[in-house]
């Protein structure tokens, strides 16, 4: 599997790999790299069944393992040895499976909104049952439904506090093709990917825990994740929810650069 990615920065500087989330684009996270490009290299992929990488959702290696090996070979190619890894929602989830699969090529993590994972088995099976029928509403009823159907779900209430941004998020959305979705919500669900609450106990990199206030879930996940972590810095974004880094954009930076200039020391 090849992912399709943009780059921003000079190849010299340290490496940071951005993560989308579901429905998102390696472009959501084209303001941010700007800014950090004057000092690092940035790697912003499209994830399987995503924007450019649609064509890899006829696989069925599209799943956790085989998108984290994606990440590694991603890497390869453009000849990077370590990369600081930061992923949002399903993007922190692969983010993190890739840092507790191959610490060796991570060395540093910051993750947004991120699960990792259900730990009891009747509660992953149902999730995974859940997310199969949203693939087959995508496949019915097209990716623009599903989008509003998607961002009317509680937790993103409080992105209906910035209404155009989110028209304008929902309208980038558009084009993903419905199969490709479906086919990466399928593949990766968290229901189907292990719960890695045991792997990171030894995951010992610098990593940034990041939640929105308002996003009460992932606070205690958020609280839950840093008391186990190593090596773990913990932050909470203030007026903002469930997608911190588009609802504050500029707290998010500010936090982003000051985790990554101590990393990079």
């Amino acid at each position: 599997m090849k992912l399709c990615s943009q780059v921003r920065g000079d190849q010299s500087n340290p490496a940071i790999l951005f993560l989308h989330g579901f429905l998102g684009l390696g472009e959501d996270w084209f303001d941010l790299a700007t800014d950090l490009s004057r000092d690092h290299f940035c790697i912003l992929p499209d994830l399987p069944g995503h924007g450019q990488s649609r064509e890899l959702s006829g696989h069925q290696s599209s799943d956790m393992a085989a998108t984290s090996e994606a990440i590694v070979n991603l890497l390869d190619d453009l000849k990077i040895d370590r990369v600081a890894l930061l992923g949002y929602s399903m993007g922190g989830r692969i983010a993190l499976y890739t840092a507790v699969s191959f610490s060796h090529r991570v060395k540093a993590l910051v993750l947004e909104s991120a699960n990792p994972g259900i730990e009891d088995d009747k509660e992953r099976i149902d999730r995974a049952a859940l997310d199969d029928l949203r693939a087959e509403q995508i496949e019915r009823k097209g990716v623009a439904a599903f989008v509003e159907q998607w961002y009317n779900a509680p937790l993103f209430d409080s992105l209906h506090h910035q209404p155009e941004k989110l028209a304008l998020l929902k309208q980038s959305r558009l084009v993903h093709d419905p199969h490709a979705l479906a086919a990466a919500l399928r593949g990766l669900s968290i229901g189907r990917q292990p719960s890695l609450w045991k792997g990171i106990l030894r995951l010992d990199i610098p990593t940034l825990v990041i939640a929105g206030a308002a996003d009460k879930k992932y606070c205690d996940i958020a609280n839950k994740m840093a008391a186990l972590l190593p090596r773990c810095r913990q932050i909470t974004i203030g007026d903002a929810g469930h997608n911190a880094h588009f609802e504050q954009p500029q707290e998010f930076l500010a936090r982003l650069r000051e985790f990554l200039h101590d990393t990079d020391a």
